[in-house]
């Protein structure tokens, strides 16, 4: 058994530097090997301090979301170095929320009238779902072809996906996505965030308790385990939701040959591996 001190304290709440620093390094180095094999094939319109600064912005929400999870059970006991921590660490995801979502190019724009509008709001209307709203997201100087059904029965599209796709192919894009939708999936994982969340707390619970035995951070050690088992099961639920969205898209625009080309081209143009 070893005694808690203030030290003990600062030493397990800056844990998560020890625990993400790695990998924040690991992903910097990365982003500056790729971004030059990135330039030359034309995947980005970025300066390399640009493309820097919006990988760190994107990172400081995620430390900081760790940073709270890490200060929580000293937080709970009523000891001030996590109370703290999670202070300074709301503060920088407030500070943070306006300025990433500038960068990351996720300021929606609602498409009121035309073709595409219609299109899409005719694949939802067999599946019962009362779609709300379409939305472009500007996604041309990233270039990234992508789509995204979101709560509120709500659609997005970037611009380039547009651009990059034929007509057909972007319908079976939105038929998968609108096949999100029917199927609920947002609404799961949403549901598995929770549930995750619910687990870290109950977790935390019990480890705040044993600080009167053991050091503090000896105790935070199962936390990157419990965050590891839930990332594992979102994974693992999120590929599976993907090819049910498959399958339905495919019923819905009865094309399935367009929604093959549709997503290798996505796959393509994101640099993403068809299978994983």
């Amino acid at each position: 058994f070893l005694p808690v001190n203030i030290s003990d304290q600062w030493l397990a709440t800056s844990g998560i530097v020890w625990f993400y620093g790695p990998l924040l390094l690991i992903g910097i180095v990365t982003q500056c090997i790729t971004f030059r094999v990135m330039k030359d094939v034309g995947e980005l319109d970025y300066t390399l301090g640009e493309t820097l600064k919006k990988y760190l912005s994107a990172q400081g929400v995620w430390f900081a979301v760790l940073a709270i999870v890490f200060a929580a059970p000293f937080a709970f006991s009523g000891q001030i170095v996590g109370q703290v921590a999670i202070v300074l660490a709301f503060v920088t995801l407030i500070v943070l929320k306006s300025s990433n979502q500038k960068l990351q190019e996720m300021t929606p724009y609602a498409i009121t009238t035309g073709e595409l509008r219609d299109r899409v709001f005719a694949l939802a209307q067999p599946t019962g779902i009362n779609l709300r709203q379409l939305y472009l997201l500007p996604k041309q100087r990233s270039r990234m072809v992508n789509a995204f059904a979101v709560k509120n029965d709500t659609v997005m599209v970037t611009d380039y996906l547009l651009k990059s796709l034929s007509k057909e192919e972007v319908d079976s894009i939105m038929a998968h996505e609108i096949a999100h939708l029917q199927l609920g999936h947002p609404r799961k994982l949403l549901g598995q965030v929770i549930g995750t969340g619910l687990v870290s707390l109950w977790v935390i619970q019990i480890l705040t308790a044993l600080t009167m035995f053991f050091a503090p951070w000896a105790i935070m050690l199962p936390i990157p385990i419990v965050l590891s088992l839930g990332g594992y099961l979102f994974y693992a639920s999120s590929r599976r939701f993907e090819y049910q969205a498959d399958a339905q898209a495919a019923l819905l625009t009865n094309n399935p040959q367009a929604l093959i080309t549709g997503l290798v081209k996505v796959a393509r143009f994101n640099q993403m591996p068809l299978q994983w």
